[in-house]
């Protein structure tokens, strides 16, 4: 394991003697160094094993080896044609032109240490060869190393380059590399502080995507496993026992627990005094949002079948066909058992029992022998659409009876969603018919003295 430090190289004053101007940098710890390169200060500061140095072909190298060599090993004749060299180098100087000189550079910054030349990131591209060239820093990491990113001097499109190699090394590498500072140099400041530049970190802006990221996740996949993580951290144990609740139940796609998770989750829906600035403007926006989108009244007398099937429908959007067909197979059993009960005007716990269940979809089964007028034979056709479909996905049995191929279980299932709602609006508040309740409680009271 090892400290690297990444920082970035420009092109100095433009004078005869390009070089940075020398400033006293202080660090948190109440630290001072004086120097002209901050990355050496950080070197110092945090005892930094190797340097991964930034900057293009025209960039100050020979400031580089004249700052980092030791008066042993400089060598004033490669520092003069190093100047020399790099006078004449343009925007199209190849990026092997410093070829000759990088193992002297390397060595004076540190065993280990390398130069990474980059283009100027004129046209399209060249920032995508620099996006590859940045990226491919990965491969010189190993697990467990500690990684330090000073930006004090970086220029251009630089800045974007590296967060998007810091945002990968977080999300996609299987390295498991521990970003511990991004640093800057306020070099700006230094008027205005008896000439110390602070080194201030800039860690909280990748907090902030971490943030974005669990965001993401939660409004795409549904997963809030990186959302209780952050609030974990935050000392909000309630708060991230409830997020992660619900991601397991809904991944499990259990619907009654999900139900019962629900109430959990949404009520941080709203902003909490135990959480930092970026919790509070990211966390309840994402439960809203979710909300907003599953919300039923308690006092709806479908209220199960409501919930499954916007359930169902949340899932499709996002692309969770298998879920969607099993949710909305389950509300569409369950409209029909609500609509049964209604006979009675009552809210029973039957809507949840499994041998009521079976009894409704007994009845779905024999639309074929029921009148054309019969008031749930919309609603039974949907069914009997559905529900083979869910069963070959569910059994994994290929094609199955229905000889459906998965592509076409995709086009169906949109029909089936849009067909939903139709329905619904077509039953409006229409009430179970006395001969409707007395067949399904028939075949409710053949299946529990089974």
């Amino acid at each position: 394991m090892a400290k690297v430090l990444i920082s970035f190289l420009g092109t100095g004053q433009h004078t005869d003697d390009r070089k940075y101007r020398e400033a006293r940098y202080q660090f948190d710890s109440g630290d001072q160094v004086a120097t002209s390169f901050v990355s050496l200060a950080i070197k110092q500061h945090c005892t930094v094993d190797k340097i991964f140095l930034i900057g293009t072909a025209h960039s100050m190298w020979e400031e580089v080896y004249r700052a980092f060599a030791t008066p042993t090993t400089f060598d004033s004749n490669l520092h003069a044609n190093l100047g020399v060299a790099i006078d004449d180098f343009t925007a199209h100087t190849p990026l092997d032109a410093l070829d000759d000189y990088r193992d002297a550079i390397e060595s004076a910054m540190g065993g280990g240490s390398k130069m990474v030349i980059v283009k100027y990131g004129l046209n399209e591209a060249e920032i995508a060869e620099n996006a590859s060239i940045i990226l491919s820093l990965e491969e010189h990491l190993q697990n467990g190393d500690e990684l330090i990113v000073d930006v004090t001097h970086s220029f251009r499109s630089l800045p974007l380059y590296i967060l998007n190699l810091l945002i990968y090394l977080k999300n996609v590498s299987d390295k498991r590399i521990n970003i511990s500072h991004i640093y800057y140099g306020m070099l700006d400041y230094m008027r205005e502080n008896q000439g110390v530049a602070p080194v201030v970190d800039l860690m909280p802006l990748l907090k902030l995507n971490d943030w974005i990221t669990a965001a993401h996740s939660f409004s795409t996949f549904g997963n809030g496993y990186k959302i209780a993580e952050l609030l974990c951290n935050e000392g909000d144990q309630d708060a991230a026992t409830a997020v992660k609740n619900f991601s397991d139940v809904k991944n499990l796609n259990h619907l009654v627990a999900m139900q019962q998770q629900y109430n959990a989750l949404t009520k941080y829906a709203k902003p909490n005094a135990k959480w930092s600035v970026i919790a509070n403007a990211i966390v309840p926006k994402v439960i809203e949002q979710f909300r907003t989108k599953t919300y039923v009244e308690q006092q709806n007398t479908y209220r199960t079948s409501d919930f499954q099937f916007k359930i169902a429908k949340w899932h499709y959007e996002r692309l969770n066909f298998f879920a969607a067909y099993t949710n909305l197979s389950e509300a569409v059993v369950s409209r029909c058992a609500e609509f049964v009960l209604s006979y009675n005007g009552e809210q029973s716990a039957l809507v949840d029992d499994f041998h009521f269940r079976e009894a409704v979809k007994d009845y779905l089964k024999g639309v074929a022998r029921r009148s054309e007028h019969d008031v749930l034979n919309g609603w039974s056709r949907l069914w009997n659409d559905i529900a083979p479909r869910r069963n070959t996905l569910a059994h994994a049995i290929g094609e199955g009876r229905e000889g459906v191929n998965a592509m076409q279980m995709i086009a169906d299932l949109q029909d089936f969603v849009s067909r939903y709602p139709t329905l619904k609006q077509q039953q409006g508040a229409t009430l179970c018919p006395a001969a409707t309740y007395n067949v399904v409680m028939a075949n409710y009271t053949v299946r529990i003295t089974e």
